[in-house]
């Protein structure tokens, strides 16, 4: 859900709430006449009820988690990212146009309508790997080495075309409706006020994801297809 749908929520459920204490202390004790003659109109039950069941109805249903995606991202060069072992340092890069394990991700929706992508490996402890952008003294390459879900494992999905905001859940709908979709990734960190967007760099630079640029060009859009 995102934040503002989140707030909406919170504040019907609280004003329902509200409205319900003030409702038994109307019967327990003296309120001055103008609450009392509201407050003792039979509607306000009505009123408590519906406000509290929207906002549960937003918190705990509407807010359910979307289903996880498998997917494969391709960058403007045709080639598929990768998330690299332990042997090369959890890197992604994107230099091969074969389409493996190592190619695919798990797509999550978080609640601030971001999204966070986990890799084919796992842990010691058996849970998978997200992606993180690592800032610049790691040369702003992402890497997939943690099972925290943090800021830096959070990426903002931009519109390939428009560079205006997409939700995941319009990421997911998009999927579902087409196989594919074309997008950008912004991540946590900023140069010059604005978010670093993710880049899949050429043969001169390793074939590496990095996120030192805020500049939407070809080489930081792409696209996500549906896997089975």
């Amino acid at each position: 859900m995102d934040d503002i749908q989140t707030i909406l929520a919170l504040i019907s459920t609280l004003l329902g709430i509200v409205l319900l204490i003030l409702k038994i202390l109307e019967a327990w004790f003296n309120v001055s006449s103008p609450v009392k003659a509201v407050l003792s109109k039979p509607v306000i039950w009505i009123v408590i009820a519906a406000l509290i069941l929207l906002g549960g109805f937003w918190l705990f249903v509407y807010d359910a988690p979307l289903p996880a995606k498998r997917v494969a991202l391709q960058t403007a060069h045709n080639r598929y990212v990768t998330a690299m072992g332990a042997d090369r340092d959890w890197v992604l890069k994107a230099e091969t146009d074969v389409l493996d394990d190592y190619e695919q991700f798990t797509l999550l929706c978080q609640n601030n309508g971001k999204i966070a992508l986990q890799t084919w490996h796992e842990t010691g402890n058996g849970t998978n790997r997200y992606v993180t952008a690592m800032g610049d003294d790691r040369d702003w390459v992402l890497r997939a080495e943690t099972d925290v879900l943090d800021a830096y494992e959070e990426f903002t999905v931009l519109d390939a075309d428009t560079g205006e905001r997409r939700s995941c859940s319009e990421v997911v709908d998009s999927l579902e409706a087409d196989g594919e979709t074309r997008i950008a990734l912004q991540t946590w960190h900023k140069k010059d006020g604005k978010n670093r967007l993710v880049t899949a760099m050429t043969a001169e630079w390793d074939w590496k994801l990095r996120a030192e640029t805020n500049e939407l060009r070809a080489s930081e859009k792409f696209t996500v297809i549906l896997l089975p």
